[in-house]
């Protein structure tokens, strides 16, 4: 994947942190909704294509990678797969926003000032969208990236600003959770700069808007993936007639 050079004017790896949320890749655990139109063994490899892209990206950005992965006993299958040479951190908490708060108080606690956390559910994801949520931690205290579907796909605190309490009994998985986001961050005196919206692959609609939307990833692992294995050759002709 061709990714531009993002510079460090915004960020530094010694006060910048990335809290990169993913899972180890399991049959049956992985994108199961999309799997429902791919079958499972398409799916599995679609998410290893999903991770390998983001990382390509992350790495791009000039910044402390962490990677929190799930389940919290998997580090010995995740170095394997993903190299010895990176952070791992298991996830830790009953659900997914018990996690993202034990993620950045870890990060914060290791003397970061500005922290960005991103999923795994989008492979074109924009570095420059997350280098402009570094930029945006320098006169707010967070950022906010909504994804389509009505979640969102990255969030970011400075250490001064950071507010847990969008964190707690939060409706996960619903169309409402950005929303409900940004109106706990207002609650809490908590200034945000929004980001620019994207779109998770979580369906084969998902999917097939992934395609038609990035024709100049060249590089893309999922792409060729979706290329060689002409998974959606039917549903990007039906879509386009």
């Amino acid at each position: 994947m061709k990714h531009a050079d993002h510079g460090a004017s915004c960020t530094d790896p010694q006060t910048c942190g990335v809290l990169f949320f993913l899972r180890f890749p399991e049959p049956g655990k992985v994108k199961t909704r999309l799997a429902a139109g791919v079958g499972e063994e398409h799916a599995l490899e679609l998410y290893r294509c999903f991770v390998l892209d983001t990382l390509a990206m992350l790495e791009t950005l000039n910044s402390h990678l962490i990677l929190c992965f799930t389940p919290d006993d998997a580090r010995k299958d995740m170095i394997r797969w993903l190299g010895g040479q990176r952070e791992y951190l298991a996830q830790q908490g009953e659900d997914l926003g018990e996690r993202m708060d034990a993620a950045f108080t870890h990060a914060f606690s290791r003397g970061y000032s500005r922290v960005l956390l991103v999923g795994s559910d989008i492979p074109d994801m924009s570095g420059d969208t997350l280098q402009q949520g570094f930029c945006s931690l320098l006169d707010h205290d967070a950022c906010l990236a909504p994804a389509t579907d009505g979640g969102y796909y990255c969030i970011g605190f400075t250490r001064s600003g950071y507010c847990p309490a969008v964190f707690q009994n939060m409706a996960w998985s619903t169309h409402e959770v950005c929303a409900q986001t940004r109106q706990r961050l207002s609650s809490c005196g908590v200034s945000v700069d929004l980001l620019p919206p994207a779109g998770d692959v979580d369906t084969m609609e998902d999917l097939v808007a992934f395609w038609q939307r990035s024709g100049n990833l060249n590089d893309s692992l999922t792409r060729l993936y979706l290329e060689r294995t002409g998974l959606l050759e039917g549903d990007v002709r039906s879509c386009e007639a």
